[in-house]
């Protein structure tokens, strides 16, 4: 239980997991709370912790994070950047449910998709923090 807590401490600690938390969090931000009608979409987080774990790793952007195969699907051939505001990339995190809806073409026709976790990669010459 420790050795989970530091991993999990760790990984929160990590620059690019804390941007991939930040986001998460204002993308996530309800204009109201929901009614919840089903405990299908609820991902209890011991469940998250015990599971085997993958790692995206991303060799040409220099930054890895792990997540949960049986729960998550990440998708980095989505979205194509444009030359607008820097962006190099941009890596999508979905669970397996909302995943196989967009393969099967569920949200096509102007329907708009759930929310997720989208992590974005910018151009960064001048070398500034995360936080800048």
């Amino acid at each position: 239980m420790i050795a989970q807590y530091q991993r999990l401490k760790k990984w929160v600690l990590n620059p690019a997991a804390l941007g991939l938390i930040v986001t998460t969090t204002i993308a996530c931000q309800p204009q109201s709370l929901p009614k919840v009608t089903s405990s299908e979409n609820f991902i209890p987080a011991a469940n998250l912790v015990s599971q085997k774990q993958a790692i995206y790793r991303s060799d040409r952007y220099g930054f890895q994070f792990s997540y949960s195969p049986k729960y998550f699907v990440v998708d980095d051939k989505t979205n194509k950047p444009s030359s607008k505001d820097n962006l190099l990339t941009t890596i999508d995190i979905w669970t397996q449910q909302h995943a196989k809806k967009i393969r099967s073409g569920a949200y096509e026709g102007g329907t708009e998709y759930p929310a997720n976790v989208s992590v974005r990669v910018y151009k960064n010459p001048q070398k500034l923090p995360l936080q800048k």
